[in-house]
């Protein structure tokens, strides 16, 4: 890890299961883990949320646009119906609009 990164087995800390597996510093360090993770959680569940929210207005082209924009990595592994449930918006709509965009 480089620094300013941190590494945690989190079913172990939100489980409050001991770990199989052990975490070794090669140096002297100072960590508060708990408060970090919490806050990092916290921020990626807010994250999420206000992207959520993006896809709420808006026709179905702009939805789609939106999507390949601020998530092009998740566009490209998750499966047509998924992406179309995920928008609201029925998989034919985006099927039609996948063959526009294609054919432009």
């Amino acid at each position: 890890m480089e620094e300013g990164q941190f590494m945690t087995f989190l079913y172990s800390m939100y489980g409050n299961i001991p770990a199989k597996q052990g975490l070794q510093a090669a140096c002297d360090l100072e960590a508060h883990l708990r408060a970090l993770i919490d806050e990092i959680a916290q921020l990626s569940m807010a994250e999420m949320v206000t992207i959520k929210n993006l896809y709420l207005t808006g026709n179905a082209l702009a939805k789609y646009e939106l999507f390949l924009r601020k998530q092009p990595a998740t566009a490209s592994r998750v499966a047509l119906t998924d992406i179309a449930s995920y928008l609201g918006i029925t998989p034919q709509s985006l099927s039609r609009i996948r063959k526009t965009r294609v054919n432009k």
